[in-house]
């Protein structure tokens, strides 16, 4: 909805002698709401009825009543309680209310199990080498609640390769976790 301050600069500027295209872009609106402006009737602009509200209580009890179906709702709403409401009024409304929506719940926290979790990751970083600057794969492993970590970095990373790093962090661990989550990029 634009504006009354806006529709006052658009039917000033065009009096004024300002052609709707130059309106249009100066005020950066389309060109359409220009010509809407200028060809309305009246100054004021619509303004919009009261919303329609239904009790809360009533809403709650046809909830159960309906079995959960918003359509149902709508239908005993309109015929039985005489309520002119629209579906999409009705659906607005037990949005707002929260009636029919699950809780939203929080996250749960998991211990974190001392030796029971590592993560492999790898990432690419630009790292200069003398004079110019190489594309670099940074693959580290770690355990999650020690934070133990080992990183390596190397030109191109494949399967293979991969699995060496692996055989040489575990070996530097000298220990494997039960679970290892792995991230490639």
């Amino acid at each position: 909805m634009i504006d009354e301050h806006i529709r006052e600069i658009v039917r000033t500027l065009f009096e004024s002698g300002k052609r709707k295209k130059e309106i249009a872009r100066f005020l950066k609106i389309d060109i359409k709401t220009v010509r809407a402006i200028l060809t309305e009737e009246q100054s004021t602009p619509k303004t919009r009825k009261d919303k329609i509200l239904v009790d809360y209580d009533l809403l709650k009890d046809l909830h159960e009543r309906c079995s959960e179906y918003a359509q149902r709702m709508y239908e005993i709403l309109t015929e039985e309680y005489k309520i002119p409401i629209g579906y999409s009024t009705l659906t607005r409304l037990l949005r707002e209310y929260g009636i029919g929506q699950q809780p939203e719940q929080r996250n749960q926290k998991y211990p974190d199990i001392p030796g029971d979790e590592m993560q492999h990751d790898t990432s690419v970083y630009t790292v200069k080498l003398g004079q110019e600057y190489r594309r670099l794969v940074c693959s580290g492993l770690y355990l999650r609640y020690s934070k133990m970590r080992y990183v390596k970095f190397y030109i191109r990373f494949n399967r293979f390769i991969m699995k060496c790093f692996f055989h040489e962090a575990l070996r530097f661990f000298g220990y494997t976790a039960k679970t290892c989550i792995i991230d490639i990029c």
